[in-house]
C-alpha cells in the first residue's frame, strides 16, 4: 500500500497488519482476475453470436452487437490504460476480425440479390420504353450501394481504430469479389433484356396520325372490326402483364407501362370509332343524296313525249343505281352498328349517325319506300305513254 518501513517478525501486530494487508491485495486481485475472465467470456460469447448475424441482411442487429463489444471495451479502458491493454485488444481485434470475414463473405455471395432495394418504373419515353430512373442512373446507384458493403474492410477499425488488422481482408476474398462484380453486369444485363422484351409495346407510341393510318387501313366493317378487335386483344395482354417484377435487388415497377399502354390503346379505339364515324356519314351522305333525288324525280308525272322519254331515262338511271346504292346503304349500316356496339364507355359522339340513318331499312323504310316509288313510277309512265297515245290517235281520227 506504498508504506515502505520495515517489517520483522519480532514484531508480532506489524506482522498480522501486513499479512492481512497481503491478503487483502490477494482477494481484490482474485476478484478482479474473476471479473476479467468473466468478461472474456461474455466477449467471446458476443463475437460468437456476431459470426451468426447477417452482415449484408441484418447490418443494424450487426451494429447492435458491435456496439454491445465496443461497450465492455470502453468501461475497462475507464479503469485502466490503454497502454496497458494492446496486447489484449490486438488479441480481441483479431477475434473480430474472424466475425467480420464471416459475414463478408456471406455477403459477397448474395450481394447482388439482397442490396438495399432499388425501385425502377417502366415507362414511355417518346417512341421508346425506357427505365425511370434512366439505367445510368440506376447503375450508379447500384453500385454505390454495392461498394458500402465491398468497402467495410477498408473502414471497419476494430476496438481501437486499428485498421490495418481489417485492410487485408479485401484482398483475401478477392474471387468472391471478381464474382460480385460479374453478378453485378450480369444483373444490368438482365434489367436491358426486361426492357427490349417490353420494346413491342413501344409501337402503339409511333404513330403520329392514327386517323389518316386507319383510314388507308379500314375501308369496310370487317376492317373496323379487326382493329377494335386487336384493341380489345391488347388490353388483355396488358392486364397479363404483372404490375411488378424483381430482378435480384431492383424492383421494376410496370404500373406506369401499363397506364401508358392503356391510354395509347384508349386513343387507337378512338380514333379508329373516329374514322368509322367519319366512314358511315361520308358514304351514306352518297346514300342520302340518291334517295332525296330519287323521290324527287319520282315524285313529277310527265305529260308530253319529251317529259315521258326523261322520265323513262330517269327511271332507267335509278334502277341502275340501285342495287350498289342499296349495297352501300347496307354496308353503312353494319358500320353504323358496329359504332353504336363499340361508343357507349367513349367520349365518340353517335348522335349525327343514329339521327341521319333513322328510318332507312325495313317496312316503311325510306328504301321501301324508294322500292315502292319506283314501281309506281314505272306503271305511271306506261299509264301516260297510254294515254297519251290515245289523245294523239283521236287527234288523227278527227283530223
Amino acid at each position: 500500500g506504498g508504506r515502505s518501513e520495515e517489517v520483522t517478525w519480532g514484531n508480532p501486530v506489524e506482522c498480522e497488519n501486513y499479512v492481512a494487508r497481503l491478503q487483502s491485495a490477494a482477494n481484490r486481485l482474485n476478484s478482479e482476475n474473476r471479473a476479467l475472465r468473466k468478461l472474456h467470456g461474455r466477449m467471446g460469447a458476443q463475437t460468437v453470436a456476431l459470426m451468426e448475424v447477417d452482415l449484408l441482411r441484418q447490418r443494424d442487429l450487426w451494429k447492435a452487437k458491435w456496439q454491445g463489444l465496443k461497450e465492455y471495451v470502453e468501461k475497462l479502458t475507464r479503469k485502466y490504460p490503454k497502454a496497458h491493454m494492446g496486447r489484449w485488444i490486438t488479441h480481441w481485434d483479431h477475434q473480430l476480425y474472424k466475425a467480420v470475414e464471416a459475414g463478408y463473405q456471406m455477403g459477397l455471395e448474395s450481394l447482388n440479390e439482397n442490396l438495399t432495394e432499388i425501385r425502377a418504373d417502366v415507362t414511355y419515353a417518346g417512341r421508346q420504353l425506357s427505365f425511370k430512373p434512366p439505367l445510368e442512373e440506376l447503375r450508379g446507384q447500384y453500385y454505390r450501394e454495392m461498394k458500402k458493403f465491398v468497402s467495410i474492410p477498408n473502414v471497419f477499425g476494430g476496438f481501437f481504430g486499428n485498421n490495418g488488422i481489417f485492410r487485408p481482408m479485401s484482398a483475401r476474398n478477392t474471387r468472391s469479389l471478381v464474382r460480385v462484380y460479374e453478378k453485378a453486369e450480369a444483373l444490368f444485363h438482365r434489367l436491358e433484356g426486361v426492357l427490349q422484351g417490353l420494346q413491342s409495346w413501344a409501337v402503339l407510341a409511333c404513330a403520329e396520325d392514327l386517323d389518316s393510318v386507319i383510314e388507308a387501313q379500314c375501308r369496310e366493317a370487317i376492317d373496323f372490326e379487326g382493329a377494335l378487335k386487336l384493341v380489345r386483344a391488347k388490353r388483355k395482354e396488358c392486364d397479363k402483364l404483372p404490375d411488378m417484377q424483381r430482378v435480384d435487388c431492383v424492383r421494376v415497377s410496370y404500373v406506369p407501362l401499363k397506364a401508358g399502354i392503356e391510354e395509347h390503346l384508349q386513343k387507337l379505339n378512338d380514333s379508329v370509332l373516329l374514322v368509322l364515324r367519319k366512314r358511315i356519314l361520308t358514304a351514306f351522305r352518297d346514300v342520302d343524296a340518291f334517295l332525296n333525288e330519287g323521290m324527287e324525280k319520282l315524285s313529277h308525272r310527265p305529260h308530253t313525249i319529251e317529259e315521258i322519254s326523261q322520265a323513262k331515262k330517269d327511271w332507267k338511271e335509278l334502277d341502275e343505281k340501285r342495287t350498289p346504292m342499296q349495297e352501300s346503304s347496307a354496308r353503312c349500316v353494319i358500320m353504323k352498328t358496329l359504332l353504336l356496339q363499340h361508343a357507349p364507355g367513349t367520349e365518340i359522339d353517335t348522335d349525327e349517325v343514329a339521327k341521319r340513318m333513322a328510318n332507312l331499312d325495313g317496312e316503311g323504310g325510306r328504301w321501301d319506300e324508294f322500292e315502292i316509288s319506283l314501281e309506281a313510277f314505272n306503271d305511271m309512265i306506261d299509264e301516260q305513254q297510254e294515254a297519251l297515245k290515245s289523245v294523239l290517235e283521236e287527234e288523227v281520227v278527227n283530223a
